[in-house]
């Protein structure tokens, strides 16, 4: 299990991620593309499965799948495969 540490977007003075976890996926799933990219080296084919839950799918040579914490600002990419 990869956990990436998101830098914070869009804070107001009352709460750190306004838009929940569908913000914290739009801010995830880029990273976490470029990485299968840079371990696959072909660009995945990315898609949303629950907006409401926050969790995404990235396939390719490099698969994984993208779902929310309960921490604010820590994502996990889960289920890492690789084809050989």
């Amino acid at each position: 299990m990869l956990q990436l540490l998101l830098p914070i977007t869009g804070a107001t003075e009352l709460d750190v991620w306004p838009g929940g976890i569908a913000q914290q996926l739009q801010v995830a799933a880029p990273y976490v593309q470029e990485l299968v990219q840079q371990i696959s080296g072909q660009t995945p084919d990315t898609r949303v499965i629950d907006k409401t839950d926050a969790v995404a799918l990235c396939t390719g040579k490099v698969s994984t799948y993208l779902s929310c914490t309960d921490e604010s600002d820590v994502y996990r990419a889960e289920g890492l495969s690789i084809e050989s």
